[in-house]
């Protein structure tokens, strides 16, 4: 069902965004970070001037759950409201006079980065941009893994193929970059599950560890049903917070989900519901629009890539979901969007399947979730995508 944001827009000082869990989903991410980068709603530091100078600009008039913690900002205020209206904790004053203008008026700080966070996938994404790599930088380093997993499988792989993606991808200062830009997410075991929330990182290794225990899928990830950090027992963050929220202080908080709102609710994870109530007013596959791919399809794809036509189709809808949102929510004019500059796509995206490298599937002993396959029929492609099939998606 289409939801309505703009009856709920409110001018704010600072926006933080959050990315949910979705392993090989990363694409729909790349799209959505793609487009409002170009808008200007995403700043990712120095890196974000000359980014947004080489595209064209729009028109400058145009409670985290219970069991959580951090560590970080000591002084950060968590959220009494979980959905994505702005913060409770902002001045009362400035709250009760406010006008019906767009959105994020004033603007952003052009040097003030915009405050990100992640669990899982969503953490090396929200990572990837707080350290000021491009979406299409980002883009390459994730087709590099891809290739790698269709090649050689990603059951209990899934470790050394993100280890060697992280070590190549991520800047010598990254931990410096990062530190109360970025919020990772990990779920601590004992003595029960709860949410640990980290942005201040030791080292570079530091930062990278604890993106590989975000990402930590039991068993699937390496073998080992839970991984340790900093001494303590963890797996994937999205385990117990899907959306986590960032530890740097922020008024509005984007939540966006690659996989679609109605789906949220089969996932094997725990805050289900704080889930679909945070994504009321996110970005999410199915937020504006219908979306053709069922559950099993997604989630097979989340733990093994798919063919490249369907990376290209999560591009394109994160970049199309994102412009809808920030028009629904009066950040840019219809006409904006038009505008915006296509994300520059490598060789294997744009090539016929029967030229494209085989892949080989997951790998012996993965479960039935990351090796079923559609049947014919089963995944039609969305209409925004079904008259560019000619072309080799």
């Amino acid at each position: 069902m289409t939801r309505d944001v703009t009856c709920h827009s409110r001018p704010v000082r600072s926006l933080a965004i959050t990315f949910s869990g979705g392993g090989f989903l990363l694409p729909y991410f790349i799209g959505v970070a793609d487009t409002l980068l170009q808008l200007g709603v995403l700043r990712i530091g120095n890196t974000a001037t000359t980014y947004l100078e080489s595209v064209p600009s729009p028109n400058p008039d145009s409670n985290p759950g219970p069991g959580s913690s951090s560590d970080g900002d000591p002084n950060h205020s968590p959220h009494t409201n979980p959905g994505s209206e702005p913060s409770k904790n902002t001045n009362p004053t400035t709250d009760q006079s406010l006008s019906p203008s767009p959105l994020l008026s004033p603007p952003l700080s052009p040097t003030r980065p915009t405050p990100l966070a992640g669990s899982s996938a969503g953490s090396l994404i929200a990572v990837s941009l707080a350290c000021g790599l491009t979406p299409t930088r980002i883009l390459d380093s994730f087709l590099d893994s891809v290739h790698d997993c269709r090649t050689n499988g990603s059951y209990r792989r899934l470790e050394e193929v993100l280890l060697r993606q992280l070590q190549a991808s991520l800047p010598a200062d990254a931990a410096e970059r990062c530190a109360g830009v970025a919020t990772v997410s990990v779920t601590h075991l004992f003595p029960r599950p709860r949410t640990r929330r980290v942005s201040s990182f030791a080292s570079r290794e530091d930062l990278i560890r604890a993106l590989m225990a975000s990402c930590h899928i039991p068993t699937y990830f390496n073998g080992d049903v839970t991984t340790t950090f900093r001494g303590k027992r963890t797996v994937d963050g999205g385990v117990t917070e899907l959306l986590p929220t960032p530890v740097a202080s922020h008024a509005f908080l984007l939540k966006v989900c690659c996989f679609p709102r109605q789906q949220v609710a089969r996932l094997p994870i725990f805050n289900r519901a704080r889930a679909l109530h945070q994504l009321d007013l996110g970005i999410s596959p199915d937020a504006f629009g219908p979306w053709p791919y069922n559950f099993r399809y997604m989630l097979a794809a989340a733990l093994h890539p798919r063919s490249y036509r369907f990376i290209r189709v999560l591009l394109e809808a994160g970049r199309n979901d994102a412009g809808r949102w920030a028009v629904a929510a009066g950040i840019a004019e219809p006409n904006q969007l038009s505008g915006l500059t296509p994300l520059q796509l490598p060789a294997v995206l744009l090539q016929q399947p029967v030229q494209q490298p085989p892949d080989v599937g997951p790998g012996a002993g993965a479960s039935a979730d990351a090796t079923w396959t559609p049947e014919a029929g089963e995944t039609p492609l969305p209409k925004f995508i079904t008259a560019q099939v000619h072309k080799g998606i």
